[in-house]
């Protein structure tokens, strides 16, 4: 997709096109999403729910997300705005995440918890994301000093292949660490969404902790976003994230020696999520730093390219942490049916929840 984008021709630039491009598609297929075909067997319903969640996740969703995340460069040459720009992306991403995730099942209830119900909801959703991509398209604009207009009348990336410019990225060692940084939250983000019902159940005795050990994430998670600026401002982003990285690595690490401990779990799960949100805000911010090393090494800039580490990290990341977590818990031999779990299932709930995280840290804070 990114080097799609870097191909593109357009007057209206080179990212911008793609909001307008993708807002009927991303609003058909939330409601195909949604909408179970009832002559279907069970088999046809899996196929078919494999397919809209692949269209919607991996090819609508990266042909939005990857021009995106680009247009930032285009915008401003600044890290400083860039920062804040980031800050605003994720900030407000994370709001509307939250807000979908608690209104969901009260609005589907509301409206009679049938499948019919759920349908209604896609076809909400799909008119907010229809709406919001006209919106984007419309108001957001490529006009800092690097112009695509610009890029595109020079060509400058027009005569790059695919093979080519992936060449000219692995030869950019910043693009890999960004790459690499970006994987590493991305895996532990994905354990950290699928392994918190295990630990308050098996570990700490109670799964409805569950819900408390998501409050005490909240309130950091909030005064991250507050902290991002004057950080960047004062360290920079790159010194910033790797701040970040050691309160992460430094949280996990002391649970090690406390791990069914309640107090510790809130306190050091509290202080690793402060710490996992500068970098949500700033890897994109840093993964645009290397299309100018690009251009300078190589006369190329491959912004669609460069950006596709987000993409890479964010579905491939997200999508093995989760899977770790199944993995695991099958090697620990993990009964859901039991009233009690043998101590290897114990094990491999700490294994994905403190050991691997720590491991993970480990790789991101390294030089």
């Amino acid at each position: 997709m990114g080097h799609i984008m870097d191909k593109g021709k357009s007057k209206q630039g080179i990212c911008r096109p793609w909001f307008l491009r993708m807002a009927v598609p991303a609003a058909v297929v939330t409601i195909l999403l949604f909408y179970v075909p009832q002559s279907f067997d069970e088999t046809g319903k899996l196929i078919y729910m494999l397919i809209t969640n692949i269209l919607l996740t991996a090819v609508i969703y990266t042909a939005i997300a990857i021009p995106y995340n680009s247009i930032m460069f285009l915008r401003t040459k600044s890290q400083e705005e860039r920062s804040v720009m980031g800050t605003w992306r994720a900030g407000l991403g994370y709001v509307a995440g939250s807000f979908i995730a608690i209104a969901v099942i009260p609005v589907t209830n509301l409206m009679g918890g049938t499948a019919a119900a759920w349908l209604k909801l896609a076809i909400i959703l799909a008119i907010i994301e229809f709406v919001c991509l006209i919106f984007l398209f419309r108001h957001s604009r490529e006009n800092s000093d690097v112009d695509s207009s610009v890029v595109a009348a020079e060509n400058i990336d027009e005569n790059v292949s695919l093979a080519t410019g992936t060449k000219i990225l692995f030869k950019n060692k910043y693009w890999i660490i960004m790459l690499v940084v970006q994987f590493c939250f991305q895996v532990t983000y994905g354990i950290s969404g699928a392994s918190g019902a295990y630990y308050a159940k098996w570990v700490l005795g109670n799964d409805n902790l569950v819900g408390l050990m998501g409050l005490a994430g909240l309130i950091p998670t909030l005064l991250g976003f507050f902290i991002i600026a004057p950080m960047a401002k004062k360290f920079g982003p790159t010194k910033t994230v790797e701040i970040s990285a050691w309160i992460v690595l430094v949280s996990n690490a002391i649970r090690i020696f406390m791990p069914s401990s309640l107090i510790a779990t809130l306190v050091f799960g509290a202080t690793a999520t402060l710490g996992t949100v500068p970098p949500m805000a700033l890897i994109p911010v840093m993964t645009n730093n290397c299309v100018d090393y690009n251009e300078w090494k190589t006369g190329k800039r491959l912004l669609g390219m460069t950006n596709s580490a987000i993409g890479f990290g964010g579905q491939v990341g997200s999508g093995l942490g989760a899977s770790l977590v199944g993995w695991l818990l099958a090697l620990g031999a993990y009964n859901d049916a039991a009233a009690s779990q043998p101590t290897s299932a114990i094990y491999a709930i700490y294994s994905f929840s403190i050991y691997i995280p720590v491991i993970i840290q480990v790789i991101e804070s390294s030089p």
